[in-house]
C-alpha cells in the first residue's frame, strides 16, 4: 500500500525539487504551466518564508510526487489552493497514489480545523477530466472529506485578464491568465460543519439561536 506524507516544505525543500519536475503538470489538464520553474522556485521560496501560506509536498519516502500552495488569506475565511502540480504519471490518474488526495485532503483538514469552511481553485477549462464521472468517483473515494463540499463557478476569466474581483486578485497575486480559467469555489453547507470553531460560551449562552441558524432548512426550523 502507497504511503505518502504530506508536509510543509521549506527552502531546502523547495531547492531539491529537479528541474525536470517542474518543467510538466499532470494534473492541469493544460500544455501551459501557470508558472515557469525560475518564477515557481522563486513564489515558493517567498511563499515557504510568509506565516500565511503553506507550500505543502506530497511524499512517497524520498521521491515527491507534487506540490501545492495554499494562501490563508488573512481578511476572510476563505482560502485559495493555487498551482497544484503533480510530477509523475500514474495509471488511470491515481489519486491515491499520485499525491492528489493525499495534498487536498491535508489542506481541507487543516482549513477545517481553522474554521475555514470554503476555499477557492483556480480550473482550466480545457479540462477534459471534469466530464469523466470515474475521476469524479475516485474524489469521492479517495477524498471523503471533500463529499461535504459543494461548488459553484465564481468567475470565468478570459485569456490575457485578471480577476474582475480585487480579492480574488490578491489570492491569485494579481496573475494575468494565459488562458480562459475558471474560479472554483467549494463550501460546506452549515448542517455539514462540526461547531468547534465558533466559541463555547456563546453556544451555551444562545443554543436556540445557534439551533435555527445551523438548521438544514432554517425557514422550516420548528422548536
Amino acid at each position: 500500500m502507497t504511503s505518502i506524507i504530506v508536509k510543509k516544505m521549506d527552502m531546502d525543500d523547495i531547492l531539491a525539487i529537479p528541474s525536470e519536475l517542474l518543467e510538466t503538470n499532470r494534473v492541469a489538464g493544460s500544455k501551459k504551466l501557470e508558472l515557469d520553474e525560475t518564477v515557481w522556485r522563486r513564489r515558493a521560496i517567498g511563499y515557504a518564508a510568509h506565516n500565511s501560506v503553506d507550500v505543502l509536498g506530497a511524499y512517497n519516502e524520498d521521491t515527491i510526487l507534487g506540490v501545492v500552495f495554499v494562501i490563508w488569506n488573512t481578511v476572510m475565511t476563505t482560502y485559495m489552493v493555487s498551482n497544484l502540480r503533480l510530477f509523475h504519471t500514474s495509471p488511470g490518474f491515481a489519486i491515491e497514489k499520485n499525491g492528489y488526495a493525499a495534498l487536498l485532503s491535508a489542506v481541507i483538514e487543516k482549513g477545517e480545523k481553522l474554521g475555514r469552511w470554503e476555499f477557492y481553485m483556480r480550473r482550466n477549462l480545457d479540462y477534459g477530466r471534469w466530464h469523466n464521472k470515474k475521476y469524479i468517483q475516485k474524489i469521492y473515494d479517495h477524498i471523503p472529506i471533500s463529499r461535504k463540499y459543494l461548488r459553484t463557478i465564481e468567475e470565468i476569466i478570459p485569456a490575457g485578464q485578471q480577476s474582475k474581483w480585487p480579492s480574488i486578485n490578491v489570492l491569485c497575486n494579481h496573475e494575468i491568465f494565459p488562458e480562459p480559467t475558471a474560479i472554483i469555489k467549494y463550501f460546506s453547507p452549515q448542517v455539514d460543519r462540526n461547531l468547534d470553531y465558533m466559541p463555547s460560551d456563546i453556544l451555551n449562552a444562545h443554543p436556540d439561536t445557534i439551533r435555527v441558524l445551523t438548521a438544514h432548512n432554517w425557514w422550516d426550523y420548528k422548536s
